[in-house]
């Protein structure tokens, strides 16, 4: 920060420019920045405080886009991570009655050639 207010010091020195400088980090982990010439400040003191205040509240209102924004993503996420494990365990609860009528079939179907092999054994005693 330093730096950059010497760099604006400079500036205003050097050119007589009114000057107004404010920075925010996106994820608003760090604190504002924020810069205004000495000679703007007695010229608009009002003003340049309006300034900073409108630009912290704008910086404001982006953070807490950006976090519902997080919010209805991390919650459609978890709307979708739901209906997956629904799908999974209606598509086992199938595979379970399917294996289980798989399983009743070629019970009946052992019956059956039993039966058959009893018929057999039958006819060959004529």
């Amino acid at each position: 920060m330093n730096l950059t207010t010497s760099q604006c010091e400079r500036i205003c020195e050097e050119t007589g420019a009114w000057l107004v400088l404010a920075a925010q980090q996106p994820n608003g982990s760090g604190a504002a920045l924020s810069y205004t010439s000495p000679h703007l400040r007695l010229e608009a003191m009002e003003d340049t405080t309006g300034i900073i205040k409108q630009f912290q509240r704008l910086t404001k209102s982006m953070g807490m886009a950006k976090f519902k924004d997080a919010l209805a993503i991390a919650k459609e996420l978890n709307d979708q991570i739901s209906a997956r494990e629904e799908d999974r365990r209606v598509a086992e609860a199938a595979a379970l009655s399917h294996a289980q009528l798989i399983q009743e079939r070629e019970a009946e179907i052992a019956q059956k050639d039993e039966l058959i092999a009893s018929f057999r054994a039958c006819l060959k005693e004529l």
